[in-house]
């Protein structure tokens, strides 16, 4: 088990072949199934990744696209050494 928590977040942008993204609100009620605890939607990608600094535990895993984590590299950096 990874994690309690789940936050879910979304991104918007161009991309070479635009394709619906599937929503927040269905990964949510999918994810109502399983063992997490807590199951947050915050469509604010850089607002979820604060919420997730905020979280108390001894892993925190971001996961999603690189159109979802381009954005989000300048607040990685400031967390995380990247090499």
């Amino acid at each position: 088990k990874i994690s309690e928590t789940l936050i879910i977040t979304e991104f918007s942008g161009g991309q070479d072949v635009p394709r619906p993204a599937i929503s927040c609100e269905k990964i949510a009620r999918q994810a109502e199934n399983s063992n997490f605890r807590s199951v947050m939607i915050d469509k604010d990608p850089s607002s979820a990744f604060r919420t997730l600094l905020q979280q108390d535990a001894d892993v925190l895993l971001v996961t999603g696209s690189f159109f979802l984590l381009n954005p989000l590299l300048g607040q990685i950096e400031k967390v995380v050494k990247l090499s």
